[in-house]
């Protein structure tokens, strides 16, 4: 039983965080005006895909297994959006080249409906290269790396550790029926 809840609190752990990481996205660009550039963009989605899966995790009942498998997803989200910021870390640093999408200045035909949409609205695209927001010498990039990849380290490590539990809690009924048939 206890292991049960160690589980729904690894979900409702990672909802919470994911929650709060779009949050404070969201209150940067619109309450702060912090316009995002196109990586930044593409950081987010990690965290709605975590808040689906970690919600589909709570629900499920009947399965530890299935729940496991995607506690587990979501700490491979969290390495995959760390591996996005890290590239991004390395756009701002000049160590990486720059995307199409972070260009600015460049003037080219819209291709995508979000190119339209932006250029009608008058939106200025916004670097990639240039933090628009520095705490501690570290970008917002620097710091979602660090985070997400911590963050989904540590889960995959308590996913093994986890199943590894389970598996040994499994052994031991197996044992425990065996002797009581046996006896």
């Amino acid at each position: 039983m206890q292991n049960r809840y160690m589980r729904i609190n690894i979900s409702l752990f990672l909802l919470l965080f994911s929650v709060l990481a779009l949050a404070g996205a969201y209150v940067s660009q619109y309450g702060f005006g912090m316009e995002p550039c196109i990586l930044c963009l593409y950081q987010r989605i990690p965290y709605f895909f975590i808040v689906l899966v970690s919600s589909i995790s709570l629900f499920i009942k009947k399965s530890e297994k299935i729940r496991l498998l995607l506690v587990g997803i979501c700490g491979l989200s969290l390495i995959a959006g760390g591996m996005i910021a890290f590239y991004h870390v390395g756009v701002e640093q000049g160590k990486f080249s720059m995307s199409d999408g972070c260009e600015v200045g460049v003037e080219k035909v819209p291709s995508t409906l979000e190119e339209y949409t932006t250029q009608i609205m008058g939106k200025p695209n916004v670097a990639c290269d240039e933090p628009q927001f520095v705490f501690l010498g570290l970008s917002m990039a620097a710091w979602n790396f660090l985070f997400s990849t911590s963050l989904g380290l540590i889960t995959l490590i308590m996913v093994f550790r986890i199943n590894k539990y389970l598996k040994y809690i499994e052994e031991s009924d197996a044992y425990s029926k065996k002797e009581d048939t046996s006896g």
